[in-house]
């Protein structure tokens, strides 16, 4: 039973690989619609950030923002956007269909992600206004993001699959790249990136959990935290990661290798 889900997670994840990246093949689309994602709902506190974002619409995408400088910021996600557009209306169009926001907000140890219970696209306002990364950079950037939410439908964001996905997500953006003039540069440097592609190691939970304190310390920075409460701010987050690493370990062993409490031992 094992060996058989097994094999139908590879099948599928080729059926996905090979539609983001072009081929539709007719007999792919059975597959896929076995493999729709429950609907996971927003965090109250994203619902809340949302609220309180600048926002306005673009062709049906909802753009937002916390950040002061708002105009500026939606100009630049404006100009990628009208470059997916104007030189790959196809992947523009299935953009539209799979995300429904762009939410530029301070991302620890991340320049973009995407947030499947938001169904967003969302940029990190940092990179979004670095002088050095270019419209052509900012648009790869959405079509890489629009992969992540086109795979997210049929095959989940595990550990052992993270090297594939970001490969195949990789792919899309040289894809779209081709169809761009002036990005040459950009195309080595993703086409670089798949032929030292990093270990299956810098995605394991364990890297990403590094990445993410690392990173929430910039941001906390970035947010004007006073340096003197940094520590202590990771001190209570490394308490809260230990905690929650103790207790999935103790729910995932076996009822009969686990030490009654008083309450089962009443029952």
């Amino acid at each position: 039973m094992v060996r058989s889900q097994c094999a139908d997670e590879r099948q599928w994840f080729r059926v996905a690989e090979r539609r983001i990246t072009g081929s539709n093949p007719k007999n792919d689309r059975t597959h896929l619609k076995v493999l729709k994602s429950k609907p996971r709902n927003l965090p109250f506190g994203d619902r809340i950030l949302l609220r309180l974002s600048t926002a306005r619409d673009f062709d049906g995408l909802w753009l937002g923002t916390l950040e002061s400088d708002a105009e500026t910021i939606f100009q630049r996600v404006e100009e990628a956007l009208e470059m997916i557009r104007l030189h790959d209306p196809r992947r523009y169009q299935r953009l539209r269909r799979h995300i429904s926001r762009i939410w530029i907000r301070v991302l620890p140890g991340d320049e973009a992600d995407f947030h499947a219970a938001a169904q967003a696209c969302e940029l990190d306002p940092r990179f979004v206004r670095d002088a050095t990364v270019t419209v052509h950079d900012l648009a790869a950037t959405i079509v890489h993001e629009s992969a992540h939410a086109r795979i997210d439908r049929c095959i989940p964001y595990r550990e052992d699959l993270r090297h594939r996905i970001e490969a195949a997500c990789r792919r899309d953006e040289l894809a779209f790249c081709r169809r761009v003039p002036g990005s040459t540069a950009l195309q080595e440097a993703i086409q670089d990136w798949l032929a030292g592609a990093p270990s299956k190691e810098f995605w394991s939970n364990s890297a990403f959990h590094q990445r993410f304190i690392n990173g929430t310390l910039e941001s906390l920075r970035y947010l004007g935290v006073p340096p003197r409460l940094l520590p202590v701010v990771r001190g209570i987050h490394t308490v809260i990661c230990r905690t929650s690493q103790a207790t999935s370990f103790y729910m995932a062993v076996e009822p009969t290798e686990r030490k009654p409490t008083n309450r089962h031992a009443l029952a």
